[in-house]
């Protein structure tokens, strides 16, 4: 399994996004379960991609899981609602893993060096991590030589310091390096460090990448 022709051949590694590239985003499903709370006043905007106040802090790891949950209490009336509650509602947008997907990952990975790159949270990621596990049967990390996400960097994209971290610790060459995102904000930075990129669309799979 490897890149289609109109790819450079010269490539060796691939940097992949995880939200609507290795796993499909529902951001109204997260929207709908905070109002099925009775927590309302939330927009898509807030959750994704170009977070702000608190939710960025939670993004870039400023906030831990506590500091979140009480930043949306004292941001919105959560009052008679728990804090698993909250977490499930948060966690909501993030759907099934599909084991065909990871399939081909596998597959890639005979060919090429695989890492993530990822703007996330401690909890989106350890819901994944574990959701992930069970339905797949094998943890996500196994398929990557190595994961990078946001909260641990403290860096989110488009920040181009978060591309020169990812490129100084894996030591990749980035004419031989392929970067997949689904925002194209998330694309400009990387094409100006020369990494090669592709912008996923929601009209293409990843799947059509590879044969």
């Amino acid at each position: 399994m490897k890149l289609i022709p109109g790819f450079p051949s010269t490539i060796k590694n691939i940097i992949f996004d995880i939200g609507n590239v290795l796993i499909d985003l529902d951001i109204p499903a997260t929207l709908r379960a905070f109002e099925a709370l009775r927590i309302g006043g939330l927009r898509p905007e807030d959750i994704h991609p170009h977070q702000s106040g608190f939710f960025l802090d939670y993004e870039v790891g400023r906030l831990d899981d506590a500091g979140f949950l009480q930043a949306i209490r004292q941001g919105y009336d959560c009052s008679g609602v728990t804090d698993r509650q909250i977490l499930a509602a948060w966690n909501a947008m993030l759907l099934d893993p599909q084991p065909e997907q990871f399939r081909l990952i596998r597959k890639l990975g005979r060919h090429y060096r695989l890492f993530v790159l990822s703007n996330t949270n401690h909890q989106h990621i350890s819901h994944l991590h574990t959701r992930f596990e069970r339905i797949c049967g094998y943890p996500l990390e196994s398929l990557f030589e190595k994961c990078f996400y946001s909260h641990r960097l403290g860096l989110r994209k488009p920040d181009p310091d978060i591309y020169r971290q990812v490129i100084a610790q894996t030591g990749v060459m980035v004419e031989q390096t392929l970067f997949i995102d689904d925002n194209l904000c998330n694309i400009f930075p990387a094409d100006a460090l020369s990494l090669k990129t592709y912008h996923l669309t929601s009209d293409r799979k990843l799947s059509e990448l590879f044969a």
